[in-house]
């Protein structure tokens, strides 16, 4: 369903036409991302932070000239891409919430590793 619009694309002026294509590939990215962090895949971090970092500067760009019959363009669009920020935001979560654990697990494990006096400097140094 194209929610872009209730007028034809003929009827489109060039700076709406540039908004819509920038929330395409914004929201392209968000989703992108988002999949990735939900399968597991986080090879192309990078990529979709240059990705959602250019579109959210291209978007800011644009809105900052938009003539005033550009934000009932922007209203739906604003709308679906919070929501897709959203669950971003969610997935993003749950990653830092398994990092945590994770450095938790790895502190927790070298203090154990500390306390035990293996790794003491007397021992290490072969004095007593």
């Amino acid at each position: 369903m194209n929610l872009t619009m209730n007028c034809p694309a003929t009827e489109r002026t060039l700076p709406e036409m540039r908004l819509l294509a920038i929330f395409d590939r914004l929201e392209a990215a968000i989703d992108r991302e988002t999949a990735a962090m939900k399968s597991g895949d986080l090879s192309g971090v990078r990529q979709f932070v240059v990705e959602k970092t250019r579109g959210l500067l291209d978007l800011m760009q644009i809105l900052r000239g938009a003539s005033p019959g550009v934000s009932v363009i922007c209203a739906e669009r604003m709308r679906r891409l919070r929501q897709r920020l959203d669950g971003n935001r969610a997935s993003l979560e749950i990653q830092m919430k398994a990092l945590e654990q994770v450095s938790t697990i790895l502190a927790n494990a070298y203090d154990e590793a500390a306390d035990d006096g293996i790794y003491d400097v007397r021992f290490r140094s072969g004095g007593v």
